[in-house]
């Protein structure tokens, strides 16, 4: 399906099949590696290079009030006060904290991460190679412990390889098109000889047939037939379980749909709920950094804005490929969701929640009842998300 118009700077593509596609042979992999576990490296303090006490304009000062470099949106102090009073980053060790809070030291061998002082994990990003297995540093090539440079250990879903630390999903599970073999033929690449949807398996259209919206059609009956076409068989295309028009493929409403003549269209007085299934979210953040500490695995949520409404999904914890199964949007009007979506994933962090990606869905008549992929890539070649929603009726 071809991309949706959206808000820039945002891209979001949207593809009918329930199921996320990624991971088929030969495809590219984009460079927010959304699928693996891996971390960057740190310093070997944990918390990056500082500079000494006497640069009067170094942040990580707590003695220097002269550049208060964490204010939030609101104006208040998104990291800690000093002993003056300046708020401070509180991301170093000599000033660690979050959210106003008094600066403090980290003593020992504790290092600052994420606005509070903690002792590093004995396995982390600076001493394996591998993943990260709890405490254990584990080679990182298998399904069940994937990932590299340090990073916390992903279980792969389903059917996932591990391939150089990173799990890379079965077309089955990841093609919105057919699977020829273990290759996704792409739903904009369906032919007569390759047809089919939602990763099945792809079959050949037989003569005088073409493949139209995933599906064997009459090649006479596309030609002739007012109404919608059933295999060899042309429909009047007028009722919920066989709607369409101009020889297009028949195609069942769903609840709270009607059929008209542009085809499926919502009831203008229903109620619609919007369901996050799962996803999955970039291994690093754009700057290629760990989205939690000691190369940490994001602890992922959804928001979702219609006009007048706002929801979210809960939060969960240390994965890559969140399950989430929840109504975002409960008792939608039609009209509601007929404006802008906006769709905003984040990862919930003791001291700020970081915004994993934001994008905007245009939903169109065709899409009320069904369930869509989302890949959001708000910047060139970032491919931060992917989610599995239905617009179901309420």
């Amino acid at each position: 399906m071809a991309s949706i118009p959206r808000l820039r700077p945002s891209t979001l593509v949207v593809a009918s099949s329930a199921v996320l596609f990624l991971g088929c042979a030969g495809s590219d992999s984009p460079q927010g590696e959304p699928i693996g576990a891996s971390g960057g490296p740190v310093d070997d303090d944990g918390v990056g290079d500082t500079t000494g006490s006497s640069n009067p304009t170094n942040p990580s000062n707590p003695t220097n009030p002269t550049n208060p470099t964490s204010a939030d949106e609101t104006g208040g102090c998104g990291g800690c006060l000093d002993a003056s009073g300046a708020c401070q980053p509180g991301s170093f060790n000599e000033a660690c904290g979050a959210l106003g809070e008094t600066c403090m030291a980290c003593e020992g061998s504790s290092v600052c991460a994420e606005g509070t002082c903690m002792e590093p994990p004995s396995c982390n990003p600076g001493n394996c190679d591998g993943c990260c297995d709890g405490d254990t540093c584990v080679a990182g090539n298998t399904p069940d412990a994937c990932g590299q440079n340090g990073g916390q250990c992903n279980d792969c879903p389903g059917n996932a390889s591990c391939d150089g630390g990173v799990c890379n999903l079965s077309c089955e599970d990841s093609c919105d098109g057919c699977c020829d073999g273990n290759t996704c033929v792409d739903i904009d690449e369906l032919s007569e000889a390759n047809c089919g949807m939602g990763g099945d398996a792809c079959q050949p259209c037989g003569n005088g047939f073409e493949c139209l919206d995933g599906e064997c059609v009459s090649t006479a009956c596309v030609a002739t037939c007012g109404g919608c076409c059933d295999g060899a068989q042309c429909l009047g295309g007028n009722s919920g379980n066989a709607c369409g028009s101009d020889g297009s493929s028949c195609q069942e409403c769903g609840l709270n749909t009607v059929c008209e003549s542009d085809g499926c269209v919502p009831d203008p007085a229903a109620l619609w709920n919007l369901v996050v299934h799962e996803g999955q979210v970039a291994l690093t953040n754009p700057d290629g950094n760990a989205w939690d500490s000691f190369g940490g695995l994001p602890d992922p949520y959804v928001e979702v804005e219609v006009v007048g409404l706002s929801g979210s999904t809960s939060n969960i914890q240390n994965e890559l490929f969140p399950e989430w199964e929840e109504i975002a949007l409960e008792e939608v009007t039609t009209v509601q969701l007929q404006g802008e979506v906006v769709f905003t994933v984040w990862d919930s962090d003791f001291d700020f929640d970081d915004e994993i990606g934001e994008c905007t869905l245009v939903v169109e008549d065709d899409m009320f009842g069904g369930t869509y992929d989302l890949t959001c890539t708000p910047q060139k070649d970032y491919e931060a998300w992917q989610i599995t929603i239905t617009i179901e009726s309420a």
